[in-house]
């Protein structure tokens, strides 16, 4: 008898059909060049590190501040930099009372440095601070803090564009799977209406494995982003586990644009957004406060 786990498909017809387009996607061509998709989401795809735990990471977001200054930032998921954050009940002696204290540890990220377009010849590892997270939505959003230029950002396809996304679409996945330099993975979308946790997802063929969350999904058609490898199916058979590779679940598109509004980080996508600039300046008065 074969169990599912915790990320069971509503349909298990799916897996077949899974298997079958895995085949069938060989046929497909990627309209960018073999340099595009590498610059459009081999470069931008970093690992990410705690002092427990590691996973990927994508560079999505590159905002100037000065002429020579930047602010950088890495979206991930939430497990993947869960033990860095900690939660505990102490004292406060102002307030007298026993009160929630959250403190965020220091994550590292690493920026994979490549020759000949392909080969990875070494890593830029930097610190970064995790500026938002959501334990639902398993996203969180790292601010690094070298503030140098970097070229090679992930494009998060437009909110118009969403809509557009079908079954049969082909797709990249790119992660540091089992801590491995990133690689990519080729598939086609699977599933579009998939509940996980009373939360939707999108599944896909490229194939997935631990090390990949936090990475990226792109259209290989137009190198786009359009969500975060999360949760791989697992059959339990008996005492054994078989992980279904193929049938890899991603967060899409409209939860990062979700989870990014819900976290005060609009501006991140939109222009009319409050700028940088006021959610910094606002940031520092709400800490004044709380310091008060």
């Amino acid at each position: 008898m074969v169990e599912w786990g915790e990320v069971n498909l509503k349909n298990v017809a799916a897996i077949f059909m899974g298997i079958a387009l895995l085949v069938a996607m060989t046929s497909w061509a990627a309209p960018l060049s073999t340099g595009e998709l590498h610059r459009c989401c081999l470069y931008p795809t970093v690992r990410v590190t705690t002092a427990e735990a590691g996973g990927s990471g994508t560079f999505l977001w590159s905002i100037p501040v000065e002429p020579g200054r930047f602010a950088h930032y890495v979206l991930t998921n939430h497990h993947v930099i869960e033990s860095a954050i900690k939660i505990s009940e102490e004292w406060d002696s102002l307030k007298k009372k026993e009160i929630k204290v959250e403190r965020r540890q220091t994550v590292h990220v690493e920026f994979f440095q490549y020759r000949n377009l392909s080969e990875p010849v070494g890593t830029l590892k930097t610190a970064a601070d995790i500026v938002a997270w959501d334990k639902d939505e398993d996203l969180a959003l790292l601010k690094l803090r070298d503030e140098g230029q970097k070229p090679d950002v992930a494009k998060l396809i437009p909110q118009d564009r969403i809509g557009t996304l079908r079954l049969f679409q082909p797709i990249v996945a790119i992660g540091a799977g089992l801590g491995h330099a990133p690689f990519p993975t080729t598939g086609l979308i699977t599933s579009m209406v998939d509940e996980i946790d009373r939360k939707p997802y999108m599944m896909g063929s490229a194939q997935i494995i631990f090390g990949n969350s936090g990475g990226g999904v792109y259209l290989l058609e137009t190198g786009e982003f359009i969500g975060v490898p999360s949760r791989v199916a697992v059959s339990f058979r008996g005492f054994s586990a078989i992980v279904a590779t193929h049938m890899g679940f991603f967060i899409p598109a409209q939860r990062i644009y979700g989870f990014l509004e819900a976290q005060g980080h609009a501006f991140l996508y939109d222009p009319a957004a409050l700028s940088y600039e006021a959610w910094l300046k606002g940031k520092k008065a709400r800490k004044g406060n709380q310091d008060d």
